[in-house]
């Protein structure tokens, strides 16, 4: 509960045990990292003492726009997830009246629920034959979930409304969310705004999210590193997380606006736009988003490092 109780003079309760629980998360992965870890480069062509290649070892030039499709890909789906992380708390509180200790407990047990959910499916990715299907596909697949869930969220007038403003008491001006949810009355869009329905609001949470984050992560990792091919990675994988990074740090501030002036309308307008432009990143570099051929057809001319090579 959120009272809980104090151990070593730390409060451990629903708000801080996450927190903390992280904490311990984090230390033991360093620890593991310091002494489980070793670097190797598995696949990659190697150099000789003095940094040259061997003489007929070549890596063409990895495909820029399939790997900025990718990266995109990347910054689209951290994006949403801040989305989700973001709003979902305001969200419960204005939509469905949860106070703040009823939301904290039932959006822990969406998360939770869904979590064990994207937990399958990494399993089924890994040690299955879905795992072997074109990652295309499951990239295709995975962002065409993403879209379903914003479309079954997005407040349609034929869904019930208006939401309801915090109730007070006699002529007190606090709106106190720690005693009864709903939306604070600065909110205006509040008076016109539909009611996405909770079992909707549930099942999209759970099922569509369980399946839509797992189907982009794990492939999508995997088809970057194919596309730069056995070379070292180190800053291509670095723009890849800052594509990441960039999301993380911009969405809250632009989240935490549009939610404030018009709910949760433009937000999901937002990600539908980001959805789109991946889909069409997808559809059209299709053929482009494959690993890298080391060993192009003869007599095509193909660029690596130092110029041009042709494969007799």
């Amino acid at each position: 509960g959120k009272s809980g109780c104090i151990f070593l003079s730390i409060r451990f309760n629903m708000y801080t045990s996450p927190a903390l629980l992280m904490v311990l998360i984090s230390l033991i992965s360093i620890i593991l990292l310091i002494f489980c870890f070793s670097e190797s480069y598995a696949g990659v062509v190697a150099t000789n003492e003095q940094g040259v290649r061997g003489r007929f070892e070549v890596i063409p030039k990895y495909d820029r726009a399939a790997a900025i499709s990718c990266i995109y890909l990347w910054f689209m789906l951290q994006s949403v997830a801040t989305n989700i992380e973001v709003i979902a708390t305001p969200f419960a509180i204005s939509l469905y009246n949860w106070n703040d200790a009823t939301v904290v407990f039932y959006n822990g047990i969406l998360q939770f629920t869904s979590c064990c959910i994207n937990v399958v499916n990494y399993i089924v990715i890994s040690y299955t034959r879905i795992g072997r299907i074109d990652k295309r596909k499951l990239l295709i697949f995975s962002c065409s979930l993403f879209i379903v869930y914003h479309l079954l969220t997005f407040p349609w007038p034929f869904y019930g409304g208006p939401l309801d403003f915090i109730k007070i008491d006699g002529n007190s001006t606090i709106e106190d969310t720690s005693i009864v949810g709903g939306c604070l009355r600065r909110y205006e869009w509040c008076a016109y705004t539909s009611r996405v329905p909770l079992i909707i609001y549930v099942f999209s949470f759970i099922v569509i999210l369980g399946f839509a984050f797992p189907f982009t992560s794990a492939p999508l990792g995997t088809v970057f590193s194919e596309i730069l091919g056995p070379r070292k990675q180190g800053m291509m994988q670095g723009l890849f997380e800052f594509g990441a990074c960039i999301a993380r740090c911009i969405s809250p501030l632009i989240l935490t606006i549009l939610f404030e002036r018009s709910g949760y309308l433009w937000t999901t307008v937002m990600h539908l736009g980001l959805l789109s432009v991946g889909m069409a990143l997808l559809i059209i570099f299709y053929q482009r988003i494959v690993p890298l051929r080391l060993r192009p057809k003869s007599g095509i001319p193909t660029p690596y490092k130092d110029g041009v090579f042709y494969r007799l």
